[in-house]
């Protein structure tokens, strides 16, 4: 996960930004369990 510098984005932009990752990492995993690469 590429790391930013807080200070250079507004509020706003930082919370698109982690929105943004969190849904890419959350598609990740449910394409995983789709897959069967997680054993429950």
């Amino acid at each position: 996960m590429k790391m930013i510098r807080t200070l250079d984005v507004t509020q706003d932009e930082f919370y698109d930004y982690l929105e943004s990752e969190v849904r890419e990492q959350y598609s990740k995993a449910k394409n995983m369990l789709y897959t069967g690469d997680i054993k429950e």
